[in-house]
């Protein structure tokens, strides 16, 4: 069994996060933000206000949140012009 200190390094929050060929990945209680451009989730990470709001980037233009940050973060996608959609949650 490998210990804990032989872990690989969690990626950054604008790395993508893709599971293994065939591996089914579940993210319970976790809400996915699915935005029209990619452009438009990285406007989102690179926003210094609303990037501590997104857990980790796990497609082009998807990232998991916490449900309780959903609202905000399309609030404020909204207001710059951009949107989004959520799924997913408790």
């Amino acid at each position: 069994m490998a210990s804990h200190d032989d872990a690989a390094p969690a990626p950054s929050r604008d790395e993508v996060v893709a599971p293994d060929a065939g591996e089914v990945v579940l993210h319970h209680g976790l809400s996915v933000i699915e935005t029209s451009t990619e452009a438009d989730l990285l406007a989102l990470l690179n926003d210094p206000r609303l990037a501590p709001l997104v857990l980790a980037r796990v497609g082009a233009c998807a990232a998991l949140v916490l449900p309780s940050a959903a609202p905000r973060l399309l609030i404020e996608l909204k207001r710059s012009g951009r949107s989004a959609t959520v799924s997913g949650g408790p």
